[in-house]
């Protein structure tokens, strides 16, 4: 097989270097569609990291807020805990005589 392809090559060295750059040629469109396709992916992974740094800045705003949430509701829940907690004391004395 390989005696067929040499047979099959051009006997000249002008004729096996037009061979060579028409064979280069060929493959240009190829290169250059790749270059283009690289080109798109490069700017379509530069917009998903602004877009993923735009999301990351928003959970982090929203986790902040509820964490102040959370804070605001244990200050409460001490606060109702404490107000209940003298209301019992003040309604059952300790040693009252019932």
């Amino acid at each position: 097989m390989s005696q067929d392809l040499a047979n099959k090559l051009p006997e000249t060295d002008s004729e096996k270097l037009t061979l060579i750059l028409t064979s280069v040629q060929a493959l240009r469109p190829i290169w250059q569609q790749v270059v283009a396709d690289i080109l798109q992916l490069q700017e379509g992974q530069r917009a998903l990291s602004t877009e993923v740094r735009a999301m990351r800045r928003d959970i982090d705003h929203r986790f902040g807020l509820l964490y102040d949430k959370l804070v605001d509701i244990e200050i409460d829940h001490r606060d109702i805990h404490d107000r209940v907690t003298r209301l019992e004391l003040n309604t059952n004395p300790p040693n009252a005589k019932t």
